[in-house]
């Protein structure tokens, strides 16, 4: 892990434990961060490399799309997602028991901390760029709300057992996006929650797979096995000098050449993006083929497939 996104992590854990502690002790600082981060998405962006996470959150192509909001909803386990609405309506319940009994300081607690919510959830509610990470604030807010309300069904369903009621609730919320992000790893970003499908139900729907090139990651073993000497390779969205860094690396063999597009390549990857699929007619016309050889998949969803000119796959 880089410095970039070690500093990104502490500065968020830190944001969050402090936080938690401050509403909900010690369980609710250890329950916050875990709320937030046991998500495919959001461990990978977790242990990302820098590259990574400058397109961490970028879950569908350029121009206008739904917000933030809207596919946040779509990322966040679903099990989460119901803790943090938890948490939005334990909030609101406390504002209007503290107008109720006239406590100011809790009032003004629970006024800052629903109007912050209001601002933050409504701030990446626009349709604009298809990112998640305008709705980062949002979840950060709303993780230590959930695991306030976490903490206080504990006490409310038994008081002499709370911790213990407590963590069995936390097991339930956060088992859930551990395995889908066990299971999704290392292709985090391309997973979505129950609610879209997961990985199949957005594919169908046109939902963003793997972005940014860094599925390509996961085939260089069988690029190193299988691709004949000297073969040219069309990376299509990997950038160069990542390409470059892993040969270096010793990752990617060093005479696999570099192809500008599928007329002078012998090896084309072809990484699925919504509304673009000219560039892959372009490897089967260049080519002469349209079966690959060779793919990345999650939950049978191609996220990466590769394409070879006769003799150029061995």
């Amino acid at each position: 892990m880089t410095a970039l996104s070690l500093g990104c992590a502490a500065l968020v854990l830190a944001l969050l434990a402090l936080g938690g502690g401050a509403l909900a002790g010690r369980a609710g600082a250890a329950l916050a961060p875990a709320l937030f981060w046991l998500a495919p998405r959001n461990l990978q962006l977790l242990l990302a490399a820098p590259r990574d996470l400058r397109a961490a959150w970028l879950l569908g192509g350029g121009g206008s799309g739904p917000g933030a909001l809207s596919l946040a909803a779509l990322t966040v386990p679903a099990a989460v997602a119901a803790v943090l609405a938890a948490g939005a309506a334990h909030t609101s319940w406390l504002l209007a028991r503290a107008l109720r009994g006239g406590d100011r300081r809790a009032w003004r607690r629970e006024m800052v901390l629903s109007a912050a919510a209001a601002v933050l959830l409504a701030a990446c509610a626009w349709r604009g760029p298809p990112r998640v990470a305008p709705a980062a604030p949002a979840l950060l807010l709303l993780s230590i709300l959930g695991a306030r309300s976490l903490v206080a069904a504990g006490r409310l369903l038994w008081p002499e057992r709370a911790r213990a009621v407590t963590a069995a609730l936390a097991v339930v919320a956060l088992a859930p996006g551990l395995r889908a992000s066990v299971h999704a790893w290392p292709y985090g970003f391309a997973a979505w929650n129950e609610l879209a499908g997961g990985a199949p139900g957005a594919a169908s729907r046109g939902l963003a797979r793997q972005e940014g090139g860094d599925s390509a990651a996961g085939i260089l073993r069988a690029l190193g096995e299988h691709a004949a000497p000297g073969a040219r390779v069309w990376w299509q969205e990997t950038p160069r000098a990542d390409v470059e860094a892993w040969q270096r690396a010793g990752r990617l063999r060093a005479d696999l050449g570099w192809a500008e597009g599928p007329a002078d390549a012998d090896l084309a990857l072809w990484q699925f993006r919504a509304g673009d699929r000219d560039r892959e007619y372009r490897i089967w016309t260049a080519f002469g083929t349209a079966r690959p050889v060779d793919g990345i998949f999650l939950d049978e969803v191609p996220l990466l497939m590769v394409y070879a000119r006769p003799g150029a796959w061995r």
